[in-house]
């Protein structure tokens, strides 16, 4: 018996793998092919690209432009201005000077005052001043 029940368990799982294999061949058949995906990416590249190269041809502001929009000159810490001071140093003038905003003058005078080893100058004064 044991033999028999074999088999007709063999002939059982034989029969339902054809139906299946009938099934799903069937549904192969009757499914909806599949689209091919390269002309979306396609149409995607170059609508970037069209993007990218519209922003970068309309772009109004130069770099000169922005720079003269945000430029903040660097606030005078070391010797800032006041009011009562009735006797100005050397090196306070050349401060003022930077603060007013002739760089020219602020500049010559720490070229005439590096040479002093008491005065060591702020090089990012220097450095904003030659900006």
């Amino acid at each position: 018996m044991d033999k028999e029940d074999e088999i007709i368990k063999k002939a059982i799982v034989r029969n339902e793998r054809l139906k299946l294999k009938q099934f799903l061949a069937e549904e192969d058949e009757l499914a909806e092919p599949k689209k091919p995906w390269w002309p979306y990416a396609i149409a995607a590249a170059m609508l970037c690209v069209a993007a990218f190269s519209f922003w970068m041809l309309n772009e109004t502001e130069t770099q000169p432009d922005l720079y003269a929009a945000y430029y903040q000159k660097y606030p005078n810490v070391v010797s800032p201005l006041t009011r009562s001071a009735a006797e100005v140093s050397e090196k306070e003038k050349l401060y003022q000077d930077y603060e007013k905003g002739d760089y020219a003058l602020a500049i010559s005078g720490l070229e005439l005052l590096k040479s002093d080893t008491a005065f060591l100058p702020c090089p990012k004064f220097d450095g904003v001043g030659r900006i």
